[in-house]
């Protein structure tokens, strides 16, 4: 067994990868959800079709509570889906790859618009896995934004771990 005695956390260089590997990592699992998404998103445009029915839909609302007595609400938009195939029935709730909340309740209106309950529409699913499907399939800008947020993280961790671990910047005991 290994001990490590306390005190050495108070190193500047453990501190310095600790502290930065903990950006490095809640980058890089969001990072990689985020490649499945996008990974999806471009593979949907090639998915088969088949016709479903819009069983219900409606809008989200989210409130959030800030410092000071802030509120800030969001919008979103929510429609539950059912199709058949090969005599099994399946449910679906993903409009599009990269969907989201707005401030602007306009947005979540217009997939409102586009799919009301008991509308017939196309449904978008993985051949491989029928379970996976979309209503409008291929890219949105939108996926991006999770991804790009993220790396931001790993780009701040790695170089933060980089720095410590070379006795970089403010890891330099000197």
């Amino acid at each position: 067994m290994v001990t490590i005695p306390l005190g050495s956390f108070g190193n500047t260089r453990i501190g310095g990868v600790l502290f930065f590997g903990i950006f490095l990592v809640m980058g890089l699992i969001p990072l990689g959800i985020g490649a499945v998404e996008f990974k999806d998103a471009l593979a949907s445009a090639h998915w088969a079709a088949t016709e479903g029915t819009i069983s219900s839909s409606q809008l989200e609302t989210h409130v959030s509570s800030g410092r000071r007595g802030s509120t800030s609400i969001t919008y979103g938009a929510e429609a539950l889906y059912s199709y058949n195939l090969d005599g099994n029935a399946y449910w679906g709730n993903r409009v599009s790859f990269g969907e989201y909340s707005s401030s602007s309740v306009s947005h979540a209106n217009k997939i409102l618009a586009a799919y009301t309950a008991g509308k017939t529409t196309k449904v978008f699913y993985d051949p491989a896995d029928p379970s996976k499907s979309v209503l409008e399939p291929g890219f949105n800008w939108a996926i991006l934004m999770l991804p790009v947020f993220c790396l931001v993280f790993v780009l701040v961790g790695l170089c933060g771990v980089l720095s410590a671990m070379c006795g970089w910047g403010w890891f330099n005991p000197r």
